[in-house]
C-alpha cells in the first residue's frame, strides 16, 4: 500500500495548501528499488491528491518534487548509486515538462548537499543545520510559487546565495535560462 491513506489526503486537503512539497524516493533507491518507481509514486500521489481535492483552486495547487538527495551516503557508494539517483530523478523531472503545476527542484546543487556536517552520522538524512539549509535554499522558489508566481515547468536547480538573501533558482536549461533575483528572507 501507499503511505498515504484517504484519511490523510484530505487531511492534506483540509490545511488548505498554497503549494506542496513532496520529498520522496532516497530510501527506495537505497534498498534497490528501480529508479522509475520514483516517477510512478509521484504521479500517483499527485492523482490522488488532485482527485481528493474539493475545489478547482485545490485541484491546481502547484505540487514540488524535491529531486532524490545524493547524500554523503550515496556518494560514498559510488557512481552507480548517483547514476540510479540521476535516472530516478529524470522521470519526474520530464514529467514537469509537461504537466501543469508540477515543477522539480534539485537540492543537489547546494553547496551543503556533499558537505557531511550537514547530516547526521550514517550521512544518510539531514540534520537540524541541513534541514535549515534546505529551508533557506526553497524559501524564495516556495514563496514566489504560493503568491501565484509560478515559474514555466519543469525542472529547478536552486543554488546558494548568501543566508540573509535567501537563494536564486534558474530553469536548469542553460539554451533557456530564465532567472529570478533573490528574495528577503521571510519567517517561514
Amino acid at each position: 500500500g501507499r503511505l498515504w491513506s484517504s484519511k490523510w489526503l484530505q487531511t492534506l486537503v483540509g490545511a488548505e495548501p498554497s503549494v506542496i512539497v513532496y520529498s520522496a524516493g532516497d530510501a527506495d533507491i537505497s534498498v534497490g528499488a528501480a529508479p522509475q518507481s520514483v516517477l510512478t509514486n509521484f504521479k500517483e500521489f499527485v492523482q490522488a491528491f488532485r482527485a481528493a481535492a474539493t475545489n478547482s483552486k485545490q485541484s491546481s495547487i502547484p505540487i514540488v518534487f524535491l529531486s532524490v538527495f545524493a547524500s554523503p551516503y550515496h556518494r560514498a557508494i559510488g557512481p552507480l548509486r548517483l547514476m540510479r539517483i540521476c535516472a530516478a530523478n529524470s522521470g519526474p523531472w520530464g514529467w514537469a515538462k509537461t504537466t501543469k503545476n508540477i515543477l522539480c527542484v534539485d537540492l543537489n546543487s547546494c553547496s551543503f548537499a556533499a558537505k557531511p556536517k550537514y547530516f547526521l552520522l550514517d550521512g544518510f538524512y539531514v540534520n537540524l543545520g541541513g534541514r535549515r539549509q534546505m529551508v533557506t535554499a526553497l524559501r524564495p522558489l516556495l514563496t514566489a510559487v504560493a503568491a501565484g508566481h509560478a515559474p514555466e515547468p519543469g525542472e529547478h536547480k536552486l543554488c546558494p546565495a548568501t543566508p540573509s538573501v535567501g537563494a536564486r533558482w534558474a530553469i536548469r536549461d542553460p539554451a533557456k535560462p530564465v532567472r529570478f533575483g533573490a528574495f528577503s528572507t521571510i519567517p517561514w
